[in-house]
């Protein structure tokens, strides 16, 4: 009988990189064989790039075989697993300096950080962030397979000192102004009526004398 030629052709290279990316992330593969393409064998991640290296992104969370195929028709696989993110962070988008507000997000097991804690801290494990400087950085929950989410939380100035007399008659009136809002009028009312929505007692502080703020909470106390 005939004897016919069968031409054994080589498999690339082992394709070298992270077997893990987070969805919305990218990683780079490679490949030392020359002359091939990439192809992704699920909606869970795409491939760009051709040659000996592309850029895998992941879509969604699930597996993807990645494959990079020669001209002979060999080639050689990767599996990449893509991990979600953490749920959307949610929680006050600013703060002012001094003061604290708490982010949260469902998703378990997760540390918080900040960008720029000079801007503002928090705390890695109950989200409480407090304002340390005017500015904006971000605040990032990260779980324990490395995926992120990230908010910008803007931290706003205090305004200026609330001026005004710090004592005043029942029956008499005073303005009052805190840069760079407008001034206020505190018209004329006993320490048992009820006070206007930004004039705020404080429980601290004996029957008679209250704490005017500013919206930002800047304070002055007041004696009647």
């Amino acid at each position: 009988s005939d004897l016919g030629t069968v031409t054994v052709n080589p498999i690339p290279e082992t394709i070298l990189g992270p077997g893990i990316v987070c969805a919305g992330s990218s990683i780079i593969l490679t490949s030392a064989t020359l002359g091939g393409s990439w192809i992704s064998g699920s909606a869970n991640a795409t491939v760009a790039g051709a040659g000996t290296t592309c850029t895998v992104s992941g879509v969604s969370a699930g597996t993807a075989t990645i494959s990079y195929v020669v001209g002979s028709g060999c080639l050689r696989t990767a599996v990449i697993t893509v991990n979600p993110l953490p749920a959307v962070i949610t929680g006050p988008g600013n703060v002012c300096v001094g003061a604290s507000v708490t982010l949260s997000d469902v998703t378990p097991s997760g540390v918080w950080t900040s960008a720029n804690s000079s801007i503002a801290t928090v705390n890695a494990t109950t989200g409480l962030v407090t304002g340390m400087a005017a500015g904006s950085t971000q605040i990032s929950y990260t779980t324990t397979d490395g995926c992120s989410r990230a908010q910008t939380m803007v931290v706003n100035p205090l305004p200026a000192a609330i001026s005004g007399p710090a004592q005043l008659c029942t029956g008499s009136s005073a303005a009052f102004s805190s840069s760079p809002s407008t001034a206020r009028d505190l018209h004329s009312f006993c320490s048992r009526q009820a006070l206007p929505s930004w004039f705020l007692p404080l429980p601290a502080l004996r029957q008679g004398q209250y704490g005017l703020s500013h919206r930002n909470r800047n304070l002055r106390r007041l004696s009647l």
